[in-house]
């Protein structure tokens, strides 16, 4: 079919198309969700009129041309970006089980390209809807189409992208002075993904190794954002605490949420490391309770969210307080940036 037949019969169909790559968008981002995969975007769109005629006339140009429109298996489009190459296997092992692949015209470009062309090295499918979702009324009007899903890093993407706008389309149509700078970089880009994923299974390991410390092992474990949320959600002492705050204050605990401004509050009352944390919260537990009850008294909310560990925040309110020293509770105010709370800083006062 030539560029414009293609064109006018796309033209009648193209919003079932939109509407299906809408629809596939959504369902991944369930399946994402469902197995705790975290990812940068997951993005849909539609071939546009002007693009599809381009690209048929460009096969046209090659000597071949598209048998009719359902050969084109671009036409609805759904990109998944992972921030690490690791996920990009965990996506498409989500794909394969809950779409038709059809294999024939995906491609792992991964396993296609030379090792030069790293960035673009995404993972392509192109899939339907299984039979028992095409049974589903939502779902009925969308047998036979089918949707390209792209798969890459957040790195591969980036250099996609940059390689586009530069307009390099094929190895052949890159001069080799600027050849031997894309190779370089590409081996840099490769290097990088790989780094941040070691880093990523490192920080887990971290995290995994504070939630199984105990007693003297804190001894050893300087405060830190890993540290400190692993903490919070693993510590017995810390989980009876926000239990109980959370009871005063009839609310939900949710993930840790530690403000940047926090850390400053642990070195200006010395607290360097996990024990040191875990004696100050044993030592000072009725006081927090205490404090919980005070929000609770002065709020006129009838529901809180918090973040695990705030049992930790209400701590250094109680040990600003505790110090009867306004310059100490003025810079903890400060340093917290609660400067123009008059009332909160006459309350610690008389706490």
């Amino acid at each position: 079919m030539q560029g414009k037949e293609l064109r006018l019969e796309f033209e009648v169909v193209r919003g079932t198309y939109v509407s299906f790559s809408e629809k596939i968008k959504e369902l991944l981002e369930g399946f994402l969700e469902s197995e705790c995969v975290v990812v940068h975007s997951v993005s849909s769109r539609a071939k546009t009129l002007d693009s599809l005629e381009i690209k048929a006339q460009k096969k046209l140009d090659k000597g071949s041309e598209y048998v009719d429109l359902k050969s084109v298996t671009d036409l609805a489009g759904v990109r998944v970006i992972t921030h690490f190459a690791s996920d990009v296997d965990r996506v498409a092992r989500i794909v394969e089980r809950e779409f038709n692949v059809d294999f024939q015209n995906s491609i792992d470009k991964r396993q296609a390209q030379e090792p030069d062309r790293f960035g673009y090295t995404s993972l392509h499918y192109v899939v339907s809807l299984s039979s028992e979702r095409l049974k589903l009324s939502e779902y009925s009007k969308f047998h036979g189409v089918k949707v390209e899903i792209q798969v890459r890093s957040i790195l591969q993407h980036a250099w996609a992208e940059i390689e586009h706008d530069i307009g390099y389309k094929a190895s052949d149509e890159v001069p080799n002075d600027i050849k031997r700078k894309f190779s370089r970089l590409s081996g840099l880009l490769e290097l990088a993904d790989e780094e941040f994923m070691d880093i990523r299974d490192k920080v887990d390991a971290y995290a995994e190794s504070v939630k199984n410390a105990v007693g003297q092992e804190l001894e050893k474990i300087s405060i830190d954002k890993t540290s400190l949320d692993s903490f919070a959600i693993s510590n017995e002492l810390v989980l009876d605490l926000d239990e109980k705050v959370a009871e005063i204050l009839n609310a939900d605990v949710v993930e840790p949420n530690f403000l940047p401004q926090e850390f400053d509050v642990f070195k200006l009352f010395g607290v360097g490391t996990l024990d040191q944390l875990e004696t100050m919260l044993q030592a000072n537990r009725a006081e927090i309770l205490r404090r919980a009850h005070d929000v609770r008294a002065g709020s006129d909310e009838t529901h809180f969210v918090l973040g695990a560990g705030i049992c930790i925040f209400y701590l250094f309110q109680v040990l600003a307080a505790k110090s009867k020293s306004e310059d100490m509770i003025n810079l903890y105010v400060e340093t917290m940036g609660l400067m123009g709370s008059a009332e909160f800083t006459e309350y610690l006062m008389r706490f």
